[in-house]
């Protein structure tokens, strides 16, 4: 009976700590994922999409400015930055390979 009663004791502290470290890492979790939702992210297939779609219609600059607008550029900093030359050509340097 004292053997069983020394072995519950044991397997109540062990639940104990493994519950311990579960809050711990749902606490790490949470801290990510407020972290995540207070940045301004872009799901990568939809970047890709729309890649796919500026040069499928022969690079049109609606969609350009739509993925402008979605990473945050204002029209000042695209002004600021056409140094780099044609849509073309920052487009390839965006996807490092030389567009033709």
């Amino acid at each position: 009976m004292i053997s069983s009663f020394v072995d519950s004791i044991e397997c109540h502290a062990v639940v104990q700590e493994e519950a311990t470290m579960l809050r711990r890492a749902l606490a790490e979790s949470m801290k990510r994922v407020k972290v995540m939702a207070t940045e301004e992210t872009v799901d990568r297939r939809i970047v890709v999409k729309l890649l796919t779609t500026y040069f499928e219609r022969g690079h049109s600059p609606e969609v350009l400015q739509l993925m402008s607008r979605m990473l945050g550029f204002s029209g000042a900093l695209c002004r600021a930055h056409r140094h780099f030359g044609t849509p073309d050509e920052v487009a390839s340097v965006c996807l490092g390979s030389r567009v033709d």
